[in-house]
Parts: structure tokens; sequence; C-alpha cells
């Protein structure tokens, strides 16, 4: 998996001043804020408890609170009993048939959010400059309405174009249950490549690697089950690790473009030319010659 994430043509984007930053000393104030700034009637983990209770009594967990997430980011370890996540399925539809009609939510306990929420804060801030251009979705400083916005021009203008013999073809991809298919091997290989050094991706991999699940069924915890792969929805990091893993499926795309599989789309002669938005991909071809003999 790493040769061949190695073999993709992604630039090293993480600097030294980035890893500094994000694997810098925790201090109990910037834990103390994490807490008061996360929800207080979310839904409680397999603990009960709920972030009003840590922030009403403060004065008392405090300490206790900031040890234990301390002990994380010095020994890069977590208990795993901080890690036991409650999944809830939650319906899509109103009648519910199969399970591709239900979609998971982890109830992950409210200290190892405390921990991931410090690390995606820490993250958040320099993923604008991390991930690629054409990326809006939980990036700070984007919106990802420009992507809605242009998606809809981009198909306004293939549909009245008149001039030109080439045919126009503009491909959505959809990625289905995107957070379940993540291997861990490939999100590390994906780090390792932008430059996150080996302390960063050992916290991630921790908080992969430690998790295990309960299945609630009519409101009780059922059986113990350990993951080998997948995001969790529920969980602080989750959102901005998918962001980087899409990083692979750009650069794909990126590589496609010399190699004149991938030639996108020019609305006007001094505009930029769009090969492929965060899940919408365009692309161009004359008289259909290069779909011939192509699976899609």
């Amino acid at each position: 998996m790493r040769n061949r994430v190695e073999a993709l043509p992604i630039d090293r984007r993480v600097t030294e001043e980035m890893n500094a930053n994000l694997t810098a000393v925790v201090l109990p104030e910037e834990v103390r804020k994490t807490v008061f700034s996360m929800g207080s009637k979310q839904a409680p983990g397999s603990d009960g408890f709920t972030g009003k209770f840590f922030k009403s009594f403060w004065n008392i967990v405090g300490e206790s609170v900031i040890a234990a997430v301390s002990s994380f980011f010095s020994t890069g370890r977590m208990l795993r009993s901080f890690n036991h996540t409650w999944l809830t399925l939650i319906p899509k539809v109103d009648n519910v048939e199969n399970m591709k009609q239900l979609r998971p939510i982890s109830l992950c306990q409210f200290v190892y959010k405390i921990i991931t929420k410090i690390m995606a804060e820490r993250l958040a801030r320099w993923l604008p400059r991390i991930v690629s251009e054409g990326k809006n979705a939980f990036i700070r400083d984007r919106q990802i309405v420009e992507n809605v916005l242009l998606g809809h021009e981009l198909m306004h203008y293939l549909k009245t174009k008149t001039r030109g013999n080439k045919g126009y073809m503009a491909l959505k991809v959809d990625m289905e249950k995107a957070y379940d298919g993540v291997e861990w091997p490939f999100l590390l290989a994906i780090l390792d490549k932008l430059g996150f050094n080996a302390t960063w991706q050992g916290w991630i991999h921790e908080c992969l690697r430690s998790s295990s699940f309960s299945a609630l069924m009519n409101g009780s915890p059922k059986g113990f089950f350990a993951a080998s792969r997948g995001l969790r929805q529920g969980d602080p990091l989750s959102p901005l690790l998918f962001v980087l893993c899409t990083e692979g499926f750009a650069a794909l795309l990126r590589k496609a473009i010399p190699e004149n599989k991938l030639e996108g789309v020019k609305v006007a002669p001094r505009s930029p030319r769009i090969s492929h938005l965060f899940s919408l991909m365009i692309r161009t071809c004359s008289s259909g010659d290069l779909f011939k003999n192509e699976k899609t």
C-alpha cells in the first residue's frame, strides 16, 4: 500500500512549522477551552456523561480530565476504555428494508472527543495549505457552496455550448459509505506522503487502532467488536482525515491530465481549466474517443 501511495504525484506540503504546531505540548488551558467549546447536550457515549456534566463540575473533574488528556499526548497511548464506542443506526428513510438504508453514528466518549477535538482544531488551522484546490468541504475559510455554484455554471456551459466539434461529458462520483471504506494503511501512507511527522501519525494510528464498538439494540448495548478499517461518523477528526484521504484520488486525476485521459472544461479563453471538484469530475472528449473501450 505504501509503495503505491509513494508513486502518486503528491507534494510534501506539511512544513516543519506545521508539524511543530500540530505536536506541541498540550497545555491545561487548551484542554479547558476545548471542553467549553463543545456541545453540552450531545448524545453521550458509553461513559454516560454529556458535555454539560463536565462543564458544570469542571472545578471537581477538571484536574483529572487534564491529566487523562495530557497522558495520551505524552505517551501516545489511548486507554481502550476511553475509546469504546456505542454504535447507533439512524434510518435514512421512513420504512427501512435493508442495511444500506441505515446510517451508523458513533457515540464516542467525551474524554476521547476532547482529545480528537484538540487534534482537529490544530489540523484545521493548516488544512487550507495542505489540501489541494477544488475541495471546500470541512476546510476553514472555504465555502462548500462555491463548488455547488461552480458545478452549476459548468453544467450550464456544457448544455449550452455550440462551438467546436468536441462532445462533452460530466461524471459525478458517488462515494458510497465513504467513511467505512477508508483503509488505515492507505490513510497513514497519505499522511506520510504529505509530510506529517511520526508523532502525529502515531497519534492518528492510536486513535484508530484502539477503538472498539458495541451496537445499541433497543437502547441497550449488545456485543463487542474491534474495527480494522473505516472512520467513525461522530468523531471530530473523521471529516478532516477523509478530506486528506481524497488527496490520493485528486492526485490520480492530476496524473491523468498530461496522459490525455482527462482534459477538463475551460468556459472562457482566460479562465482556468477545471477538471474536477470535490465529488464532481468534469471530463471532455472528442467524439467519445477517450471513452472507447473504457469501463467507468
